[in-house]
């Protein structure tokens, strides 16, 4: 996942990577791809809520409009036309769906449960 934030291109997925790092040391392969693919799976999701929320109907109505036909350049527009900073606020969700996941995980660590089921390959 990338995403321009402050004129200045971050990967988002190197800043996850970090935080799993320095959180959750002990990962296997597997434990890893499983947390990112659970932050792969809701980020969508995730960022519309958080975008949507500060969209009125009308601007939202647009939005999905542009997007439902695939012209995602104008669906873009649209965006950064409503919320010019809709590109901070993406990074920021992210980081904050990232830091939920990381946070269940290690709590479930902390509790003595594993993170993958026992039939899966470690």
């Amino acid at each position: 996942m990338t995403v321009d934030h402050r004129d200045t291109t971050i990967d988002v997925s190197t800043h996850i990577h970090r935080m799993l790092d320095e959180r959750l040391p002990g990962l296997t392969d597997p434990e890893r791809h499983v947390l990112q693919a659970v932050i792969a799976s809701e980020a969508e999701m995730w960022v519309g809520e958080v975008l949507s929320a500060e969209l009125t109907d009308a601007q939202l109505a647009e939005f999905e409009a542009l997007f439902d036909s695939g012209d995602e350049d104008a669906a873009g527009r649209c965006l950064e036309s409503a919320l010019p900073d809709y590109r901070d606020r993406t990074h920021d969700a992210l980081l904050e769906l990232a830091c939920r996941v990381v946070d269940l995980a290690a709590d479930r660590i902390g509790r003595g449960e594993p993170l993958l089921p026992d039939n899966t390959p470690r």
